[in-house]
């Protein structure tokens, strides 16, 4: 889906219980442990991490300018300084101690995952492989908090990054996924909604086999529904790199009561997915599938 030109949409800051707790963890994992959830090429995606660092603070002063401020310090030598001002979670930033790793700078002032790609050419492709892509997707810098674990996955190309761990990505997806990013220009940027399912389990229980999911109850009071909302957009000045942003919401399943559309629409994603894809996504077997299917039309 495409998003509107004022890109009013494109981050989302939650309210501000949910934004401090989702904040707080980044905080202590970006500040505390940044080789676990920060990566870095080095020198070579600097000025990208900067115009995303860019995006973000003028996206953020225009539509939350209750929750966020930035000062020039005198002289306008050193940088910016960086106010984040929803209670639970107020912190000052100095830009200038973040000048290796602006990018971790963003992570601490949105609960988005921020992932940089660099587009790297393949070369020259006769007539004949045309259907191939002409470029790659490198996965080089990233603050990634909530989604996956960036220093496994950090310069690796979207292929590698995704496969074998989603169920046919290199044979149904690589292919148009490149091309797709090639395609990018920077006036326009999309979106897309993935999902998930998880189990509620028990501390004590948590090593045991669950019993098996069989019914629209079951489905009910067991599972959770983990829904992750993701922007694509190509940079304007360091046009070689595109940003995709991962925003997480965790839910249980019976949250989608108060959305009966919401419980359709998952429906339909549901039907549509090959049971493989599905196992992927949280449903072992066609037992849990039809038990999901059969608990969200009670309620749509």
């Amino acid at each position: 889906h495409e998003l509107p030109s004022d890109l009013a949409p494109w981050l989302e800051v939650s309210p501000a219980a949910e934004y401090v707790c989702e904040m707080e963890a980044k905080h202590e994992a970006l500040m505390s442990s940044p080789e676990l959830c920060f990566v870095s090429d080095g020198a070579s995606s600097l000025p990208a991490q900067r115009e995303v660092l860019d995006l973000i603070l003028g996206h953020l002063l225009q539509h939350e300018s209750t929750r966020f401020a930035v000062e020039d310090t005198v002289g306008g030598n050193a940088g910016r300084i960086v106010h984040t001002l929803t209670p639970g979670y107020t912190h000052t930033f100095a830009e200038e101690n973040f000048q290796e790793a602006p990018l971790r700078l963003a992570g601490l002032l949105v609960q988005e995952d921020l992932c940089l790609m660099r587009q790297v050419s393949l070369g020259d492709v006769s007539e004949e492989a045309r259907a191939t892509p002409v470029a790659e997707h490198v996965f080089v810098a990233g603050a990634v908090c909530f989604s996956f674990s960036a220093p496994e996955r950090h310069m690796l190309p979207m292929s590698a990054v995704h496969h074998p761990a989603v169920p046919g990505y290199a044979q149904n997806l690589d292919n148009a996924m490149n091309r797709f990013f090639s395609a990018l220009r920077p006036e326009r940027s999309f979106w897309r909604a993935n999902f998930s399912f998880g189990e509620f389990l028990d501390e004590d229980a948590a090593e045991e086999e669950p019993p098996p999911l069989l019914t629209s109850d079951d489905a009910r009071q067991r599972l959770w529904l983990r829904v992750e909302y993701e922007t694509i957009r190509r940079l304007r000045h360091a046009s070689d790199y595109t940003l995709f942003t991962i925003k997480a919401y965790t839910d249980p399943l019976s949250s989608l009561e108060r959305a009966p559309g919401a419980a359709r629409s998952l429906a339909t994603a549901i039907r549509e997915c090959e049971p493989e894809f599905l196992a992927y996504k949280g449903l072992q077997t066609q037992e849990a599938t039809t038990a999901v299917l059969a608990y969200l039309h009670s309620i749509c």
